[in-house]
C-alpha cells in the first residue's frame, strides 16, 4: 500500500480545512482548504510541505502560536490567529518549507509574546495549561470569514440571486428566512438546473440550511461544513459552510464540488490501477481516500475481491481526499512515541483507555493482541476526545453501527 502523502506536481488539493496535530510542543494547526502541494511530512514537532510550481499552502494557528519556518515566510498575526501563506510561482521548481512552530504567541505586529502555558507538557489527548483566551477580531458585516468579500446580501424573509457557484465559491450574508437561487457553473445532468439555499432558525452560532432541488435540510454550527448532493445521483455536488452568525444573519459560503464519474464505479467503490497495488476508497465527493496500510484496510474489508481496476488517466482525475482511519470498534491503537492506548470512535476520534483492566473489559483477556501500532506520520489523521473513565462508555458493536461505511465514518 502506498503512503498517503507522497505525491507529485501538486497532486493534493485540500477540499476541507484539515487539522495537523503536533506533540512537541502539543498544538493543533489548520491546513486551509484550497491549499495545493505535492507532499507533506508530519513529525512530532514539525510539518514540511513540498510545493510545486503554481501551488500554494495556507497554514493557520487558531492559538496564535509563532509559525517559525525555514523559508522566512512572513507570519501574519491578528488578535485571533497566526497564519503563513506560502506559494510557488509558475515556472519555478519545487520548494520545500518546514514549519517548526513554538508555543509563544505573536501579536498583531508580528512580535512574539510569552505564553504562560508554553511550559506545560500535554498528552496526545489534550491536557496541560491552555494559553489565555484571546477575543476574536470583529469582522465588518460586508466581509466574510470564508473565501472573501460578501457577494450577496439578502435580508430576512427576502429572496435574491446568488448567481453561478464555482469551485472557488461565493459568499452570501443571509437573514432568517432568506432564500438565494443559484446555478452550478459546470454541472451536468440533474444538477444543471436552478437551485436554491434557504437559511432559517438562526440561533446563537448555528443555523438550519435547506438546499433544493432535492430537499436537503441540515443544521450547522459556525465554522462547520457539509457536502450535499443536490440532484440525488449519489455524488456530492456542493459544499456549504456556515462561517459565522453576524447581525442576525448567516455568513454562508457555497462551493461547487467538481463531480468525477468513472465508468464501472460508483461512490463507495474500491479502485486501483493495473501497475500498482495501492487501493483507494472512492468517496461521494469524487475524491479518493488512501489506506495507509493493510491493517487499516482489513478493519473495513475481509479481502480484495471488490476492488475495481481503472485506467491511470481516470485515477489521475480523482484528487486525494485524505487518509482512511481505523473502523471504530475493530482495533485499539497506540502511537510509536507514546504509551497511551486508544479506542477508536466515529471519524477517527480517539479516546484514551484508563488502564489494562479497561482494555481487558473491552477486548477480553487477549486484549494486547487487539492493539495496532500507528506510525507518528499519521497522527494528524486522527482527532482526540475525552479519556474513557469506564468501559460502559464504549461499546464495540455500537461504534461499528455508527460507521458502517467509510463514507458514514468520515461524513463525506
Amino acid at each position: 500500500m502506498l503512503p498517503g502523502y507522497v505525491m507529485a506536481a501538486n497532486d493534493v488539493t485540500v477540499e476541507d480545512d484539515t487539522t495537523i496535530s503536533l506533540t512537541s510542543p502539543s498544538m493543533n494547526l489548520t491546513l486551509e482548504s484550497s491549499s495545493t502541494y505535492s507532499s507533506m511530512t508530519v513529525e512530532t514537532g514539525s510539518v514540511a510541505f513540498t510545493v510545486s510550481a503554481g501551488g500554494s499552502i495556507t497554514l493557520t494557528s487558531g492559538d496564535r502560536y509563532t509559525l517559525s519556518n525555514d523559508q522566512s515566510a512572513e507570519v501574519l498575526c491578528s488578535s485571533g490567529s497566526s497564519q503563513v501563506i506560502f506559494s510557488v510561482a509558475s515556472g519555478l521548481g519545487d520548494k520545500t518549507i518546514t514549519f517548526t512552530p513554538n508555543a509563544t504567541l505573536c501579536d498583531a505586529v508580528n512580535k512574539p509574546t510569552s505564553n504562560p502555558g508554553s511550559g506545560t507538557t500535554a498528552s496526545p489527548g489534550g491536557g496541560g495549561t491552555p494559553p489565555p483566551a484571546t477575543p476574536a477580531a470583529e469582522t465588518p458585516a460586508d466581509e466574510s470569514t470564508g473565501t472573501g468579500e460578501i457577494t450577496s446580501n439578502i435580508g430576512a424573509g427576502a429572496a435574491g440571486n446568488l448567481g453561478a457557484v464555482t469551485t472557488k465559491g461565493i459568499n452570501a450574508l443571509m437573514g432568517n428566512g432568506a432564500t438565494g437561487s443559484f446555478t452550478l457553473s459546470t454541472a451536468t445532468g440533474g444538477a444543471a438546473g436552478s437551485h436554491s439555499i434557504q437559511v432559517q432558525n438562526i440561533t446563537g452560532n448555528q443555523a438550519t440550511i435547506t438546499v433544493s432541488s432535492e430537499a436537503l435540510v441540515f443544521t450547522l454550527m459556525a465554522g462547520k461544513s457539509k457536502n450535499v448532493d443536490i440532484d440525488g445521483d449519489g455524488y456530492r455536488d456542493m459544499k456549504i459552510t456556515l462561517n459565522r452568525i453576524v447581525d442576525s444573519k448567516a455568513d454562508v459560503t457555497a462551493k461547487e464540488i467538481k463531480v468525477v464519474k468513472i465508468d464501472g464505479t460508483a461512490p463507495g467503490s474500491l479502485v486501483k490501477i493495473k501497475s500498482k497495488t495501492a487501493v483507494y476508497y472512492l468517496g461521494e465527493d469524487s475524491q479518493r481516500y488512501v489506506f495507509p496500510n493493510e491493517k487499516v484496510y482489513y478493519s473495513w474489508y475481509n479481502d480484495f475481491s471488490g476492488v475495481k481496476t481503472i485506467t491511470d488517466e481516470d485515477m489521475a482525475k480523482l484528487p486525494i481526499g485524505g487518509l482512511v482511519t481505523y473502523r471504530p470498534g475493530t482495533r485499539m491503537v497506540i502511537f510509536a512515541t507514546t504509551v497511551d492506548v486508544y479506542a477508536v470512535t466515529q471519524g477517527g476520534v480517539l479516546r484514551k483507555l484508563k488502564d489494562e483492566a479497561m482494555a481487558a473489559e473491552l477486548y477480553g483477556v487477549n486484549w494486547n493482541k487487539h492493539i495496532d501500532d500507528v506510525n507518528d506520520a499519521f497522527y494528524s489523521s486522527y482527532a482526540f476526545s475525552s479519556d474513557l473513565t469506564s468501559s460502559a462508555e464504549y461499546n464495540q458493536e455500537t461504534e461499528k453501527t455508527f460507521s458502517p461505511t467509510i463514507t458514514a465514518d468520515k461524513s463525506i
